[in-house]
């Protein structure tokens, strides 16, 4: 049985760092400097060599999901309300720049994930909008009336 006297198993790893090294630095790297001993890794390795877009190339890419979120937003919060296409063109630019400048260089995939809930969340809740009234179905049956409770006994 391996352990100690108490009974408790060594968790105790040796690391040959001469070794480990050698290793390291026989493999090969494109146009890149070896780093010098003792400094941290680079941030920057392993990251994309594609140029980053500008925050208004981003916002432009941007603009139809911005678009229709933006329109969803409007037909919950404001159905009733009118907004004139150019109006609605100016809300979508400024906000796709917003999201550009919080997000420069992608929007993080737990928020894209988020955004996917709230589409699927509102396509749900259209379905379940009368279509001449614009009125919501209510989300529980109504109660029965004692009258209703007898002739559904019988």
């Amino acid at each position: 049985m391996n352990g100690t006297a108490n009974g408790a198993a060594k968790n105790e790893v040796e690391i040959d760092q001469a070794a480990l090294a050698a290793e390291a630095a026989s493999i090969p790297m494109p146009d890149a400097a070896p780093p010098a001993e003792g400094a941290a890794p680079d941030a920057s390795a392993g990251a994309s060599e594609q140029p980053q877009r500008t925050p208004q190339e981003f916002a432009a890419g941007a603009e139809p999901l911005v678009l229709g979120v933006l329109a969803g937003l409007h037909g919950i919060v404001a159905p009733n309300w009118t907004v004139a296409p150019e109006k609605m063109l100016a809300l979508t630019k400024a906000s796709a720049l917003a999201l550009a400048y919080w997000f420069p260089h992608e929007i993080p995939p737990k928020y894209v994930a988020l955004m996917m809930v709230g589409g699927s969340l509102y396509a749900i809740a259209q379905d379940n909008r009368d279509q001449k009234t614009g009125a919501y179905k209510p989300l529980h049956a109504p109660p029965l009336k004692p009258a209703d409770d007898a002739a559904a006994a019988s």
